[in-house]
């Protein structure tokens, strides 16, 4: 079948992204072929993915975090309508609170 490697790095810089860099742009298909794997045992978690060199010139090791608590995926097994999914998110919105770390050098308009 087809697979996102099979694309050609080279033929999508000349045509989309004059400029940047081979190497980064290797990068970037590499994580996105690891990320869109079909195979749940092969594909990268979000862990894996952060550390992924193509991130390498953002990364601030200083700056991150672990989630202290698993994602609860619980709603997404469920048959919901349109009309319930939108209260959920919106309920979801509503109910947000950013947690601003106190040691962050990071100025993000948040007050503790």
């Amino acid at each position: 079948g087809y697979k996102l490697a099979d694309v050609s790095p080279v033929d999508f810089t000349a045509s989309v992204l004059m400029g940047t860099s081979y190497s980064h742009l290797s990068a970037a298909v590499d994580l996105l072929d690891k990320m869109l794997q079909l195979d749940v045992e092969k594909r990268l978690t979000a862990t894996e993915a952060l550390a992924h060199p193509y991130f390498d010139q953002f990364r601030d090791i200083e700056e991150e975090t672990e989630a202290q608590q698993s994602y609860d995926d619980s709603l997404e097994h469920e048959k919901l309508s349109v009309d319930e999914w939108r209260r959920h998110t919106y309920n979801e919105i509503q109910s947000f609170s950013p947690i601003a770390r106190k040691d962050s050098k990071r100025r993000s308009g948040m007050s503790l």
